[in-house]
């Protein structure tokens, strides 16, 4: 507060008188809230959760939500069963965090449950006073959060003193389940409830105005129309075409160059077409280029000779298969020509 007051005068009385403290400040919250910080994360994830069931007529949607939300605690319920551990996996990975920053710390102890905790991550460092009975740190992290901060951890694993005793109930594993173990009244189908004598309550007559329904907040709404119109009003050429594309593309060239040849004048959309085909300009060769040049055509030649004695090879390969089956059908004569000689003879 002091550097705002030294930058401007009307912000620091502005923050003093309009705003409360516990808005924006966090060592003014609720030390009973146990939290670190305040927004309405909460409400707007279970808004969109809902999105899809918020048009629909007031029993429908009630039924929706409720059956979504007995599905979810069931969810958790089944979960938390699962845990050995006493504290909930957040509050573990938070001490385990904490754990590791406090091992860099000097602590000395001044009694059994006050202590005194040197942090050298600060410059210079600094001196924070850890009081275990009364549960209180200097750096106030303690008081507002309620989980141990670091230098308490420090403190805590100089004394040997479980750190499951200075955690409170409520990030617990029996808190967490006992938030879950909510029990949702069930209702019985529409067709078995008992017809009463009051008036039946008619839906509001509906105008449907002219056009498409937005679904959309007007915000994100003018946000998509700003995007569409930007993508229409300046379309990416560089983007891949397909095959189709490709063959419209060249159906349309061709059609435009019949039209130049024909005398007749070209539309807008051919000239543009025409426009848009990247122009390839000469560029003299370099030394570079005809170094990799001349690389590429002895490559080249050297494939050639090697296909050459390829062909060669198999060329030879055939004529010895030729000369080889040749041999086989004459000693397949003679031995025929033997078998009826020794036939005859008997």
């Amino acid at each position: 507060m002091a550097e705002i007051k030294a930058e401007k005068e009307a912000a620091y009385q502005w923050l003093e008188k309009e705003l409360l403290g516990y808005n924006w400040s966090m060592h003014t919250y609720d030390r009973n809230c146990m939290v670190d910080r305040t927004d309405n994360n909460a409400s707007e994830c279970f808004n969109s959760w809902i999105l899809a069931y918020r048009d629909r007529p007031c029993l429908t949607m009630l039924e929706e939500i409720k059956c979504r939300l007995m599905k979810r605690f069931t969810k958790r319920r089944n979960e938390a069963a699962t845990w050995k551990s006493p504290l909930t996996p957040k509050v573990l990975k938070h001490l385990d965090k904490k754990s590791t920053i406090a091992q860099k710390m000097i602590v000395q102890a001044s009694s059994d449950l006050n202590f005194q905790v040197m942090d050298k991550s600060y410059y210079p460092a600094r001196r924070f006073v850890v009081m275990l009975e009364s549960r209180k740190c200097d750096c106030g992290y303690w008081e507002i959060v309620g989980l141990p901060c670091a230098h308490v951890m420090a403190a805590m694993g100089y004394a040997r003193h479980d750190v499951q005793e200075y955690v409170p109930m409520c990030f617990s594993k029996q808190a967490y389940l006992s938030t879950y173990s909510l029990m949702f009244n069930l209702t019985p189908d529409q067709c078995t409830w008992e017809p009463t004598e009051r008036p039946l309550i008619d839906p509001p007559i509906v105008q449907r105005k002219i056009g498409r329904s937005c679904t959309l907040r007007p915000s994100v709404a003018k946000a998509a129309r700003a995007r569409k119109n930007n993508s229409n009003a300046s379309p990416i050429t560089n983007q891949p075409l397909n095959a189709s594309q490709q063959r419209m593309r060249r159906r349309k060239q061709a059609s435009a160059s019949r039209s130049i040849a024909s005398g007749q004048p070209t539309t807008a959309s051919s000239q543009a077409l025409r426009s848009s085909q990247p122009v390839t300009s000469y560029q003299p060769a370099t030394a570079s280029s005809q170094a990799l040049r001349k690389q590429k055509q002895e490559k080249l030649l050297k494939l050639e000779q090697r296909k050459e004695m390829l062909d060669l090879a198999v060329d030879m390969l055939e004529q010895e298969s030729q000369v080889l089956c040749d041999e086989q059908s004459q000693m397949s004569q003679v031995l025929c020509d033997e078998q009826n000689g020794s036939k005859l003879d008997f």
